[in-house]
């Protein structure tokens, strides 16, 4: 792998959160922050220390290590519809695809579209000529993290609906509701709970490249680094199915090799309508591929 271009660094201690409570009400789902910030070693550590048994209890109320955010982000061209996944190696398990995704930060909690926002705009790198597309919301700019020379057009994020099979939850954080759609799950493993949003980019032709970024871990520091093999996928959606996994090279769609990997929990089965309790959603299906 090339050694890339360092984009941001910075001390991992800066990350904290917090633990919530989630509480099954009459209306939906009430998450609680508590407790005091967490450092990213302390969340692991409670993330870690046991599994969630797949229902609630007479309490109607879980105690969980952290809130995480994901994003159905589909990009449309040409009335075709293209869902982003990443990539993920998570060690001896092999690699998963899985949707753009981050932990809610302590200052985060009390509106997690704020971490949808960021993590889409430190994740997802459209690249035309020697400048980047600004991602807007609301007619708002979402910001550019890594300070990046920027294209005049811009990707105006517009909420939209679910995959087939997902359904939206009625979500509080503290007693306020989430006003845009939501899906929440539980992931039992994890110790954590998840909250899924849904946007939509509306593109007339596809840009030049479309690069992801990670963070890495490097001597206590989380580094942001631009390399040029390492491409988001765009999932051809159709219907219920998703079938077609490309990666953007040079303005065009070019095939991605599948082979081993596996998507994240997200596509896996629910168990009480909330939560999963396996660690992949099952192998991708190439049989349309060959």
């Amino acid at each position: 792998m090339s050694e890339g271009i360092i984009l941001r660094r910075e001390a991992a201690t800066a990350f904290s959160t917090r633990q919530v409570k989630l509480v099954r009400t009459a209306d939906g789902y009430d998450l609680l922050p508590f407790g005091d910030p967490l450092t990213f070693s302390e969340m692991a550590a409670i993330r870690s220390s046991r599994t969630v048994s797949p229902a609630f209890p007479d309490s109607n109320e879980i105690s969980l290590a952290n809130v995480g955010i994901s994003v159905l982000l589909k990009i449309q061209v040409c009335d075709n519809e293209y869902l982003v996944l990443v990539e993920q190696d998570r060690g001896d398990a092999g690699r998963v695809l899985k949707l753009v995704s981050g932990y809610v930060e302590t200052a985060e909690l009390d509106n997690p579209f704020d971490t949808v926002l960021r993590e889409i705009s430190e994740e997802v790198l459209f690249k035309q000529g020697a400048g980047y597309f600004p991602f807007y919301f609301d007619t708002q700019p979402v910001g550019n993290p890594y300070e990046l020379p920027q294209q005049s057009g811009v990707m105006e994020l517009h909420p939209s609906g679910w995959l087939a099979g997902q359904q939206g939850e009625t979500v509080s954080i503290n007693g306020q509701s989430v006003t845009l759609p939501v899906h929440l799950y539980v992931h039992c493993p994890t110790n954590s709970v998840q909250l899924v949003y849904s946007l939509t980019v509306a593109l007339e032709a596809w840009p030049e490249q479309g690069f992801y970024v990670e963070d890495e871990k490097e001597d206590g520091f989380l580094v942001s680094r631009l390399r040029p093999e390492r491409r988001f996928i765009l999932v051809q959606c159709q219907g219920e199915r998703l079938q077609g996994y490309f990666q953007l090279i040079d303005g065009k769609l070019t095939r991605f090799d599948g082979s081993g990997y596996r998507f994240s929990e997200f596509f896996a089965p629910r168990k009480n309508r909330l939560f999963v309790t396996h660690q992949y959603g099952g192998k991708l299906n190439l049989t349309a591929e060959r």
